[in-house]
C-alpha cells in the first residue's frame, strides 16, 4: 500500500498518539484507520505500532459505547474562583463614581451605555482611590456594569455644502 500521508504529518500522528491514554489511544487509532480505504488498519497499525486487534477493539468501543465526555477531573477540580477580597470592597461604587462624568449612552435605548475611558486610564483612577487592579479587571466590572465598547460611527458626505 502507498503512504497516504507525508512524512512529518505521520510524525505528528505518531507523537500525539503516543501522548494520550490506552483508551483514546485506541479510539484515535479507529478513527484514522476509519479514514483510509481497504488496508487502512494496517497501515495505521505499522504507524502507530500497535496491533490491529487493538483498532477493532477501538472500533468497536466507538459504534458500541456512548462516549464518556465528562473528562479526566474530578467535579470541583482545577482552580477555585476568587470571590471578593477584602482590598476590592467598595470598588463598584467606586468604579462607578469614576465612569459617571465619562459616560454617554444610546438616546433611543437606555440600557445601552458606554465611556470614553480606556481601560489603562480607569484603572490609574482606580490607583488614585487605593486599588491596586489590572485591565482585566477593569474589563470585568465593565462587562458587570452593562457597559458595552463604543462602535465607530460612519458619516456618508453628499459632497460639500456652502
Amino acid at each position: 500500500m502507498s503512504f497516504p500521508y507525508k512524512k512529518n504529518i505521520e510524525k505528528s500522528m505518531k507523537k500525539f498518539y503516543d501522548s494520550l491514554c490506552e483508551k483514546n489511544k485506541r479510539r484515535y487509532a479507529a478513527i484514522e484507520s476509519e479514514k483510509l480505504s481497504h488496508g487502512g488498519v494496517n497501515y495505521i497499525s505499522a504507524l502507530l505500532e500497535c496491533d490491529p486487534k487493538t483498532i477493532r477493539q477501538g472500533k468497536k468501543e466507538l459504534t458500541e459505547l456512548e462516549l464518556d465526555i465528562t473528562g479526566i477531573r474530578q467535579p470541583g477540580g482545577g482552580r477555585k474562583k476568587k470571590t471578593s477580597t477584602p482590598e476590592y470592597s467598595g470598588i463598584d461604587q467606586d468604579f462607578l463614581d469614576i465612569l459617571q462624568q465619562h459616560t454617554a449612552g444610546n438616546p433611543m435605548n437606555s440600557s445601552i451605555r458606554w465611556t470614553y475611558l480606556k481601560p489603562r486610564e480607569i484603572v490609574s483612577e482606580l490607583l488614585k482611590k487605593g486599588y491596586s487592579v489590572s485591565r482585566n479587571i477593569v474589563r470585568y466590572l465593565l462587562k458587570k456594569h452593562e457597559y458595552v465598547k463604543r462602535k465607530a460611527q460612519r458619516k456618508h458626505y453628499d459632497g460639500w455644502s456652502s
